[in-house]
């Protein structure tokens, strides 16, 4: 009888020890997945970002009870979403909006007081506005009340700030746009981001952060205020491609047609 129990809790604490060991590996990749997506975010690289929601993909596949790695493979979709924006990438455009929206969907069922998803899904609207400007008066409204919904959840998470900044931004005045209240929204982001310092190394979201400050003082033609932000964003990534060879340079010539 020793001898079965001495087996039994050999095979118990080998089970314990494998689990561990996956946990241990299974972090680690997620630590090596959000560094191929801050990758991904400073290229402009379609590529690198299909590469890292495969890695998420695997993982969630592995645990899909966990809500935080599923919000983490969203962010990711939605990164992707704005780099197909920006390269005016129609095809990646259709091949991912419908499953990021059904994530966020997802997220939401979870725990529908989830601020940083509902920002998440006031940006989606953003660029599906980029790529269908013909539902612009749908969306638009719909993006606001994403917005009002995630201040009334949580006044202090910087997504929500930056996603705000943004609508402000892109708004017509005639409709509640304002360059300087994107300024403002932008630099409370900013101060809200910068309160854990952990979370701002090697975080793509807070890269985009100055990216916008810095293309809100370019705009309103505040040229050294663009380059002081600019500057700043290449203090700490260096190889941040749109800042260093497009951003910079229109700032320094006193470009503000960046749109």
């Amino acid at each position: 009888m020793n001898q079965y129990l001495i087996r039994f809790v050999i095979i118990i604490a080998s089970f314990f020890q494998l689990f561990d060991s996956l946990l241990a590996s299974n972090s680690i990749l997620a630590e090596e997945t959000k560094e191929i997506a801050y990758k991904a975010f400073l290229n402009n690289s379609i590529e690198l970002w299909e590469n890292a929601l495969k890695e998420y993909e695997l993982l969630y596949f592995q645990n899909k009870q966990d809500s935080l790695l599923l919000y983490e493979l969203t962010k990711t979709q939605y990164g992707l979403l704005k780099t197909s924006l920006t390269l005016n990438n129609r095809e990646i455009y259709d091949k991912y909006k419908d499953i990021t929206l059904r994530n966020t969907d997802t997220l939401l069922k979870l725990n529908n007081k989830w601020a940083e998803v509902y920002a998440l899904k006031a940006g989606l609207c953003g660029i599906e506005m980029g790529f269908e400007s013909e539902n612009i008066m749908k969306l638009g409204p719909k993006a606001s009340l994403y917005l009002i919904l995630a201040m009334s959840y949580n006044k202090n998470e910087p997504i929500v700030w930056l996603e705000m900044g943004c609508s402000k931004l892109f708004t017509p005045v005639e409709y509640g746009g304002s360059i300087d209240e994107a300024i403002e929204c932008y630099l409370k982001s900013r101060k809200l981001f910068e309160k854990d310092q952990g979370s701002v190394k090697h975080n793509w979201y807070y890269l985009s952060l100055l990216n916008w400050l810095g293309r809100a003082y370019l705009m309103d033609k505040k040229f050294e205020m663009a380059i002081s932000i600019f500057e700043e964003a290449l203090s700490i990534e260096p190889d941040f491609k749109w800042i260093k060879d497009v951003l910079l340079p229109k700032a320094r010539n006193g470009d503000s047609n960046i749109l």
